[in-house]
């Protein structure tokens, strides 16, 4: 695949994806006798890890340095964010449930 081809099938730009390349986050794929990147499977499930850990708010410093725990600190920032939207709509009475309820 071509780098447009796999940012297509992630969800995020080109950019994105060179930004990636750029930061460590995502590293380069193999390339073709003529210079253009060759996307794989592979890179493209690499990619989609990158932009998941990335929407859960892991720094690409830190998806770069591999820490076994990303997994764990992003779960742990959604959890703590459901908990803050739950309170959220418990404060405003916007629970889903009748009013007579």
């Amino acid at each position: 695949m071509r780098i447009s081809e796999v940012a297509r099938a992630a969800g995020c730009s080109v950019r994105a994806v060179r930004h990636y390349h750029a930061s460590g986050a995502l590293p380069e794929p193999a390339r073709t006798a003529g210079g253009y990147r060759d996307y794989g499977l592979a890179d493209l499930a690499a990619l989609l890890r990158v932009r998941a850990l990335v929407d859960a708010g892991i720094t690409l410093a830190d998806i770069r340095s591999d820490s076994s725990s990303l997994i764990d600190a992003a779960l742990h920032r959604i959890d703590s964010q459901l908990a803050v939207l739950r309170l959220l709509a418990l404060q405003a009475g916007e629970l889903g449930l009748p009013a007579d309820v």
